[in-house]
């Protein structure tokens, strides 16, 4: 089973890392607000909080680096 990095420090005790695999660039996981999402206000105040301290913090803590 594949997992990532940030999985597998969640659960230490079930998860063992048999090896990493290099890449050429980094993993990411992008955000956005849509245009056509049922509430477009909302959906860019989460995005805009996710860049906050506070959240990047608690990103932070399960081995998410900064955007």
């Amino acid at each position: 089973m594949t997992v990532y990095a940030t999985d597998a420090a969640l659960m230490p005790d079930k998860v063992r890392v048999a090896f990493t695999v290099p890449t050429t660039r980094p993993v990411r996981y992008p955000a956005a607000a849509l245009k056509a999402a049922p509430n477009p206000v909302d959906a860019q105040r989460f995005v805009a909080f996710l860049l906050q301290p506070a959240a990047q913090a608690v990103l932070a803590k399960y081995g998410f680096g900064k955007p």
